[in-house]
């Protein structure tokens, strides 16, 4: 059964040579995982991520003045299957599946991370989201988006406005990108 509240799958904050392995993720928010502080030579493997928030690998740092100094690298997502991760609710841009660095700056040091072998099943925004990375893999990743998200009626969603689909089971539902760099 779904709860309310927020539930994090996964937050590795300054941890380091943690391997999950085989866990089923439900209705996460908003993190289905969050390795942020330095956290590095993490992996995550044969899990199933469903309904949840975005799987991110950032540089958050908090109250830190260089965010150079936080990123995190070397870790290593394989083997997994993420399923309608929205995040963000109806058609309002929902979360990135998975994200590795941000839209801003400092972000540059998040570098040598693998997301392979990984099944995409319908994402609120982007099954595959890169900013400022180096040297990072992406590769035999299954990954679809078709339409299937329904506005929810409110305000930010959607705006009363869909895409104009020639097949009628699309009707008033949206999909986004697969993959972003």
């Amino acid at each position: 059964t779904r709860t309310s509240g927020s539930v994090n799958g996964i937050i590795l904050q300054g941890n380091s040579y943690i391997k999950v392995d085989g866990i089923v993720f439900n209705y996460t928010a908003p993190y289905a995982a969050l390795f942020a502080y330095t956290s590095h030579h993490n992996e995550v493997t044969n899990c199933e991520f469903n309904e949840g928030g975005g799987f991110f690998i950032h540089s958050f740092c908090g109250g830190y003045p260089d965010p150079y100094t936080c990123n995190s690298t070397h870790n290593w997502i394989h083997g997994n299957t993420f399923t309608d991760m929205n995040g963000g609710g109806g058609c309002s841009e929902g979360n990135d599946t998975i994200r590795i660095g941000g839209a801003w700056a400092g972000n540059a040091g998040n570098i040598n991370n693998t997301i392979e072998d990984n099944t995409f099943h319908h994402n609120g925004h982007v099954a595959i989201d890169m900013y400022q990375h180096k040297y990072t893999v992406v590769k035999n990743n299954i990954a679809h988006n078709e339409p299937w998200m329904t506005a929810n009626g409110l305000d930010y969603s959607c705006s009363g406005w869909y895409p104009d689909y020639t097949n009628p089971a699309y009707d008033n539902k949206w999909g986004h990108r697969n993959i972003h760099i």
